[in-house]
């Protein structure tokens, strides 16, 4: 595909603030990719290019595609996401952060382990009231907005106002503070850490921040319209020295404010860059114009927003489809039919749809009538390989190897092991808070304490942890071998015992291939620490079922949405909020603009509300489906 003119004219700027708006299909990968190539041919050193994505698969794609292009494999040039960007500096310039390099990430889950792990120890009588996920979520929303946590009365202001009982704002306020203090304690970072550390080091480190500048002249950044605050305080830290800074957005298409995205981020880089250049790509290559046109009428109801043409070449089409059914089992049958059909009378695949829904409940009556028709079919976004309980135990041994003090991990290693139950790890837990030395090794100190039932667990351990490989795939097998920990899934009594344990040998061998196999236990994690749920590159004969929020990127030949009806999209709880309704107008139009060939929109005029019985609410089609020009 040639390039069209706005995209000559974006992939041929070198230098200077330079934003491009680019419409759903436009090419705006391909513009990255062929300005990046265009860099480097002009003597640019790859080296000094960084390239931010938000998923590592969009990463593995540009670089691939950079590289294609070249005929040369750039390994030195940064093309990642910015929590792999971050991890980098930290590993790099941690010690002004008092941070090791063999530092632990952390992952949701393991955040949240370790704030319950500090509620039980402070405060066991009032674990019912204190709620990991919404301490975390403060915790995590403090650093993304730059909250100097350290100012009297930070902590309070954030959980006063999500405290129904005011007298627990100071035990919360706690917990999380005694959480940040453990984090440094045991050398960990978690997500939003990531991108904390690093923003207050560059902040208040002359040498590094100069460093990393002079090293990497210019940025470009993918989804500018998805970044939250921190995000868009790295780029500008980042490129506030040479001003050559590349972003690539679409306000249009910011969909992810429940997680801290501001799609003002790009308004504020207009008005921060006076001699800014916009270049708009308004020739969307992957929608008919049937598709095209519907989406366009429903997005320019929205006020807040960048104005531009969104047009197509293609040839003309099928024309959108909007039907009503009485209920979710009729919507379901209908679509599951329609697929069955189209496969028949086409040369479609499988894989070339996907169902899109608004929220995760939705999935159910889909997947029961694919599952009665005999369709197969995938859930994205659903249980991932790597939050397996068996896989979260293999990390947690590498991590506790990689950093012998990270105490989320120890406590799950040892929860493995025959005679270490809470009391004997309260034991071990104490003695390693009054020194600087390991885990493993504290409890060589603790020894005599233990019951012979946990002493032998403790030969285990020190066995596991006493090998001299260096290569992770042989560590680990070392320790699994070492704890018997084949044994423990065996003795789990879970019927899926067997595939487990082939879980577990296909992390061993994911991590034994020719490109991982000389990898060290911090390369590993670091690598498979930085994976999200849209990373999933299975491509197997299945049509798909996601959310919309998931379909983010994404592209397919046949779209049906469904469930389009008021309170579900938009959403009832999205109504009450600042911009919810313009935000929600987002989404359905990232969903139709996800269709290549044909889009299928439904409603229902009736839904079960829970419970038992057949009680229903009677369901109204949503006013995005006139606005869009579906219904009168």
């Amino acid at each position: 595909m040639q390039l069209n003119e706005k995209q000559e004219e974006a992939a041929n700027h070198t230098t200077g603030p330079c934003l491009v708006v680019a419409v759903p299909g436009s090419g705006k990968t391909r513009v990255l990719v062929e300005r990046t190539v265009r860099l480097i041919n002009s003597g640019i050193e790859p080296k000094n290019i960084i390239s931010l994505t938000f998923t590592n698969k969009a990463a593995r794609e540009m670089k691939q595609r950079i590289s294609t292009s070249l005929n040369s494999n750039h390994s030195n040039m940064f093309v990642g996401t910015f929590h792999a960007l971050c991890a980098k500096v930290l590993r790099q310039f941690g010690h002004y952060a008092d941070l090791p390099r063999n530092f632990t990430i952390l992952d949701s889950g393991e955040q949240k382990d370790l704030i319950n792990k500090i509620i039980r120890q402070k405060y066991e009588k009032f674990k019912k009231e204190m709620d990991s996920d919404a301490i975390a979520n403060v915790i995590n929303t403090a650093r993304e907005d730059l909250i100097d946590l350290s100012q009297e009365g930070s902590w309070n202001n954030f959980f006063s106002e999500i405290c129904s009982d005011l007298s627990m704002v100071d035990k919360f306020v706690d917990v999380s503070k005694t959480y940040i203090e453990y984090l440094k304690k045991f050398k960990c970072v978690d997500f939003s850490g990531l991108l904390y550390e690093s923003i207050i080091l560059m902040q208040n480190n002359d040498l590094p921040r100069n460093k990393i500048q002079n090293s990497h002249q210019y940025l470009q950044v993918d989804e500018a319209q998805d970044t939250n605050y921190a995000q868009f305080a790295l780029i500008k830290l980042l490129s506030e020295k040479h001003k050559n800074v590349f972003v690539v957005g679409d306000p249009d298409q910011s969909i992810y404010q429940f997680r801290g995205a501001r799609y003002e981020n790009i308004d504020d880089f207009i008005k921060e860059n006076k001699d800014i250049k916009i270049i708009k790509l308004t020739y969307n290559y992957r929608s008919t114009p049937q598709i095209v046109k519907v989406s366009d009428n429903l997005i320019k109801r929205n006020k807040k927003r960048i104005d531009k043409v969104f047009e197509t070449l293609n040839k003309d089409g099928h024309p959108v489809q909007y039907n009503e059914f009485l209920d979710p089992e009729q919507e379901a049958n209908f679509i599951v039919n329609k697929i069955s059909n189209l496969l028949t009378s086409s040369n479609c695949s499988p894989n070339s749809f996907v169902i899109l829904y608004r929220t995760n409940f939705m999935s159910r009556i889909l997947e029961e009538t694919c599952v009665r028709m005999g369709m197969a079919y995938k859930i994205v976004g659903g249980f991932s390989f790597y939050e397996r309980s068996e896989i979260k135990d293999c990390m947690a041994m590498l991590k506790l190897f990689a950093n012998d003090k990270d105490v989320v991990a120890f406590s799950r290693v040892a929860n493995l092991l025959d005679g270490i139950g809470p009391k004997t790890i309260k034991i071990i837990e104490e003695e390693f808070h009054k020194g600087e030395i390991g885990f493993v090794n504290v409890c060589q100190k603790v020894y005599s304490k233990l019951s012979r039932r946990s002493q032998a667990s403790v030969d285990l351990l020190k066995e596991a942890y006493g090998c001299q490989y260096k290569e992770a795939s042989h560590i680990l097998t070392h320790i699994i071998k070492s704890i018997h920990y084949e044994g423990v899934l065996e003795n789990s009594n879970r019927k899926d015992v067997n595939d487990r344990i082939e879980n577990v040998y296909e992390f061993i061998n994911s991590i034994n291939t020719e490109e991982n196999k000389k990898l060290s236990c911090d390369e590993v994690l670091q690598k498979i620490s930085l994976y999200t749920s849209s990373d999933d590159s299975s491509n197997k004969n299945q049509i798909t079922l996601m959310t919309i929020h998931a379909a983010k990127g994404l592209e397919f030949p046949v779209v049906l949405v469904v469930g389009v009806e008021k309170e579900i999209l938009p959403h009832a709880r999205a109504m009450t909020e600042p911009d919810g309704e313009e935000e929600e107008r987002r989404l359905f139009y990232v969903a139709m603009t996800r269709a290549e060939k044909m889009l299928f929109v439904s409603s229902c005029r009736k839904r079960k509300i829970g419970g038992f019985g057949d009680n229903y609410r009677i369901c109204y089609p949503s006013q995005f489906l006139k606005e869009a020009g579906l219904t009168k």
